[in-house]
């Protein structure tokens, strides 16, 4: 028994573009030829670029229903891809979050009253204040 592995698509293009659709012109998932490439196209075989925000509940205690609700309401128009919620206290609750496509709630996800921070605000019943970091533990 052998363990070769025949490589069909035999080139370094990128799988998928995750951030631009496989239509932007790249030749996404498209073969030209052994060991073919594209110039200046970021090949991230881990997973696609991920957008990073927290969000801070303002109330005096964050509900396990409130949190759902925020995952639900990001997934509306991305793909979460990695979250963290930790309890604070005080009204200080956070929910890290990272998801893809980048720009998916817009080119600012963290503008107050609009985008993402209305919709957040809506669907958890509290204001929610949005900030473009995150920071997950081990």
């Amino acid at each position: 028994m052998s363990n070769n592995l025949t490589q069909t698509h035999g080139d370094y293009k990128q799988v998928a573009v995750y951030d631009a659709g496989v239509s932007n012109g790249t030749g996404a998932g498209t073969s030209t030829g052994l060991n073919a490439y594209t110039s200046g196209v970021t090949v991230q075989p881990q997973g696609p670029k991920l957008e990073y925000v927290t969000v801070t509940f303002t109330g005096t205690g964050t509900t396990p229903a409130q949190v759902n609700s925020a995952i639900q309401t990001i997934q509306q128009l991305s793909t979460v891809y990695i979250y963290e919620f930790t309890t604070v206290g005080a009204g200080n609750d956070t929910l890290a979050v990272a998801w893809y496509p980048i720009g998916a709630w817009g080119e600012d996800p963290t503008t107050d009253g609009v985008g993402l921070d209305l919709a957040l605000t809506t669907a958890c019943g509290e204001a929610v204040v949005i900030t473009s970091t995150a920071t997950f533990t081990n």
